[in-house]
């Protein structure tokens, strides 16, 4: 599967309207159908997809979605700008969220970065980067339930805080597993240093 993300305009934007409603997903049509299409001169139903995808709503009613992560059980974790990270299961999204961060909401801070550890099937690992209420970038990881569908706040172990606060744009806070398995996180643009700065 393959997300497919608005091409264009600044972060705000794709934090706003033009993602803020709808989780969409390309799905590689497979079999016959492939070679069929791949003889046509472009993709009629999908215009702006290559050849042999095609666009699915999963889901709507959310708020900034910012990041997505899948887990091997087929459920979809998403994560909103303002601090909710939200499953879909199923084939719905669940009404309560998995948890819900205390962040700092610029422009373009809050949660921005999610993804889940290789072993999350038996360890739980989430890790979440964003903006502190005294704003300022960590990189956190809570543990999921069992169930999956819960996390506590009190699982909270912090593996990196910034040592200044960060700026309203252009924060970035992403966070990856490389293909080396090890976790990848980014931050960026900071305004001054803070009066309460770590060593």
């Amino acid at each position: 599967m393959r997300a497919i993300r608005r091409r264009g305009g600044s972060t705000a934007s794709r934090l706003g309207a033009a993602v803020s409603s709808t989780i969409l997903v390309a799905a590689a049509i497979l079999g016959p159908a492939t070679v069929a299409a791949a003889t046509q001169p472009g993709n009629s139903a999908f215009p702006d997809l290559p050849v042999g995808f095609a666009k699915v709503q999963l889901a709507s009613g959310l708020k900034n979605p910012t990041a997505i992560a899948f887990a091997p059980s087929g459920d979809i974790y998403i994560a909103q700008q303002r601090g909710a990270i939200r499953l879909y299961r199923g084939g719905a999204l669940l009404t309560t969220p998995v948890v819900t961060l205390n962040t700092d909401l610029l422009v373009e801070t809050g949660v921005l970065g999610l993804t889940l550890d290789p072993n999350f099937a038996t360890n739980g690992y989430m890790y979440v980067a964003y903006t502190t209420p005294d704003e300022h970038a960590q990189l956190s990881r809570f543990t999921v339930a069992a169930s999956g569908t819960s996390a506590s706040l009190a699982s909270e172990v912090v593996f990196w805080r910034g040592n200044q606060l960060q700026a309203a744009h252009h924060s970035i806070n992403d966070v990856h597993i490389g293909p080396d398995g090890r976790l990848w996180s980014a931050s960026a643009t900071t305004t001054r240093p803070s009066p309460t700065a770590l060593p």
